[in-house]
């Protein structure tokens, strides 16, 4: 399973990367909020084949985990999973 690494890059955007291990795979994409970078791998068919062909993503964010989370719950639910991830992120601090 492939790893969806999120984290902020300044005050008005995130950095998303995704991972193979510690293989980075294809080049970071930068998002406007944490539920849009969800969201665009949820909808992965823009993206480098070996990241088309997942379907689900370890998905973290700020050092976080949700765990194991599938394309289509990414699609689906990409609010809630942002929501999850920034109180965890906010909770564990």
């Amino acid at each position: 399973m492939l790893t969806l690494h999120i984290r902020p890059d300044g005050d008005h955007q995130v950095v998303a990367r995704v991972f193979d291990g510690k293989r980075l795979i294809g080049e970071p994409t930068f998002h406007p909020q944490l539920e849009q970078a969800i969201k665009a791998y949820g909808d992965a068919r823009f993206h480098s084949p070996e990241v088309a062909a997942s379907s689900a993503y370890d998905l973290w964010f700020r050092g976080w985990t949700v765990g194991a989370v599938t394309v289509e719950q990414m699609r689906e639910d990409a609010h809630a999973l942002a929501r999850r991830l920034v109180m965890l992120a906010a909770v564990m601090r």
